[in-house]
């Protein structure tokens, strides 16, 4: 299968999930969480479809620097604003907003609630980027070319005794 093919299947798999979403009652914190979680799923699956290549070499490899430096923060800060757009109150959605007003985001976190579900879409999507294809084939060692040349034959010291010195530098 091509990258592009994977690529299209992908982005197939995640239209569907994607209008199973719409089918989710919103109204309720469950169906709140439902919706975040396929749409989690939706963009981990498009993510995931770059992967899908397997050209021959190359295997799936986790980097684990880009899981904690990129990831884990993207996680925290997306999923400060999910649980705050939790749409009735829990023990965590409260203490989540109650914090956000103690170090002055609560603005931040109530404008951005409206886009909770673009940032679970995007978390997902960040997830399958932690993953990578890499090629693994070692190169075969090959012996350099050497051209053989004829070797330059040494000055003979009998042939420069013969020879009258030159003077350098004088007219």
């Amino acid at each position: 299968m091509t990258r592009a093919v994977a690529i299209l299947l992908g982005t197939g798999v995640a239209g569907v999930l994607i209008w199973t979403t719409a089918q989710v009652h919103r109204g309720s914190t469950g169906g709140y969480w439902g919706e975040v979680a396929i749409l989690a799923a939706a963009g981990l699956v498009l993510g995931a479809s770059r992967l899908l290549d397997r050209a021959a070499g190359r295997r799936l490899t986790f980097s684990l620097p880009t899981f904690v430096i990129a990831f884990l923060p993207a996680l925290v800060v997306a999923g400060w604003v999910i649980v705050g757009g939790q749409p009735n109150g829990s023990w965590l959605h409260n203490h989540v907003i109650s914090w956000s007003g103690d170090i002055s985001v609560d603005r931040v976190v109530r404008d951005t609630t409206a886009f909770a579900m673009v940032l679970a879409f995007g978390l997902g999507v960040l997830l399958s980027l932690v993953a990578a294809r890499r090629a693994t084939a070692v190169a075969e060692s090959v012996a350099p070319v050497i051209e053989a040349r004829e070797p330059t034959p040494a000055p003979d010291p009998a042939e420069d005794a013969d020879r009258e010195p030159e003077l350098v530098g004088h007219s």
